[in-house]
């Protein structure tokens, strides 16, 4: 599952040398951007139907993991059909988090940068 507290360590760790100049110009960018979309009605409403589907998402979880510990018939087959139907939903809700979260992340990780950065 994405974890957003390692990707914000990560965000605000030195870039490798390898890094093209200006990824922190691009950065700051992207943090005025969700800035000014986080503060607005529709950002309101587009999070409420992410999280509609999360909730929806979640219950589906729940009903496919209690299928796994209840299954007595269908062997080995239905229990494979559950676990992939299990990994599908984790992975669907891990990817609305993640794209819920990012605008936060990014306005996060953007405070801790330096004022002025070499290349910017």
């Amino acid at each position: 599952m994405w974890d957003r507290d390692a990707w914000a360590r990560r965000a605000r760790t030195k870039p490798p040398k390898d890094t093209p100049p200006g990824w922190i110009g691009t950065l700051r960018a992207a943090a005025v951007a969700y800035r000014n979309l986080t503060g607005s009605a529709e950002w309101d409403r587009y999070l409420g139907v992410l999280q509609g589907r999360v909730e929806e998402l979640g219950g589906e979880l729940r009903a496919q993991q209690d299928a796994i510990l209840s299954v007595r018939t269908g062997g080995y087959e239905e229990l494979v059909r559950l676990k992939l139907a299990v990994a599908l939903l984790q992975g669907e809700l891990a990817a609305l988090e993640w794209a819920m979260a990012l605008p936060k992340t990014v306005i996060a990780a953007v405070k801790e940068l330096p004022a002025q950065a070499p290349g910017d």
